[in-house]
């Protein structure tokens, strides 16, 4: 597909400003995005479940999807995930019976796919707010429906993204990586933890790209003396990103 690098080419003023005008609604329609290759999902599936029973009740007008795209080459753990997360849907209901969770099994390798499947769903799902979230990350109480309020309370099309803090383990390296990389003013949202009206959503790529830069890349207002003012970081949305000890290897 086309490679953008701004809002505009692909979404028009006139739609902006209808998407703006939808926002003013107390009904929305929002989806919960993760894609992931790795077994970690399931402790962040276990972790938004009290946080997405507290969203309903702050907002029970809300219609809310989880939807988890598993993909990877038939060769890997893609089925093995897929079946675990299938296993957990009905405790997941039990516990969070007006939100949804939806496995999507993808036999194609590469984050920017499950993404852009992701995305795909939230359109036929008619979700109007798409939040992705990486498969080690840690929500903090509060957190994703801060998010989520911060895109419909800013008036434009942006990108909102929490305060992420990384987390090493217990081993020397990580921990020390995580130090220096939290010290680092954050200027544009991490892909960690992103939210987006669905239809903003720039289609990523196939080829290995960054998804992070991508975005910020179309999300740049450069036309403006303030370039990141399509971007916000959402100070009271806490996400704790887990650096793994494999990297340090």
């Amino acid at each position: 597909g086309p490679v953008y690098t701004d809002l505009d080419q692909f979404l028009s003023l006139d739609r902006q400003k209808e998407i703006l005008a939808r926002a003013k609604d107390s009904e929305q329609s929002v989806l919960f995005a993760i894609p992931t290759n790795n077994f970690c999902v399931i402790p962040l599936i276990k972790n938004l479940e009290q946080e997405l029973a507290g969203l309903k009740q702050t907002h029970p007008d809300w219609k809310i999807t989880v939807a988890v795209c598993v993909n990877g080459p038939e060769a890997g753990p893609r089925a093995q995930i897929a079946q675990q997360l299938r296993e957990y849907q009905q405790p997941w209901l039990e516990s969070c019976p007006q939100v949804p969770l939806v496995i999507i099994d993808l036999p194609m390798p590469g984050k920017n796919n499950a993404m852009n499947a992701l995305a795909d769903f939230a359109k036929q799902n008619r979700d109007e707010i798409i939040t992705f979230l990486d498969d080690d990350v840690r929500v903090s109480q509060g957190s994703l429906v801060s998010g989520v309020e911060t895109l419909l309370a800013s008036g434009r099309i942006c990108l909102v993204g929490g305060k992420v803090k990384f987390r090493g383990q217990s081993r020397p390296w990580p921990r020390l990586a995580s130090y220096v990389i939290n010290r680092k003013e954050m200027y544009y949202p991490f892909g960690c933890h992103t939210v987006l009206y669905t239809e903003s959503y720039p289609k990523l790529p196939s080829f290995p790209i960054s998804d992070d830069r991508y975005r910020a890349l179309v999300f740049i207002d450069k036309k403006s003396p303030q370039p990141f003012q399509r971007m916000i970081i959402d100070f009271r949305a806490r996400i704790y990103a887990y650096l793994p000890t494999s990297f340090f290897r």
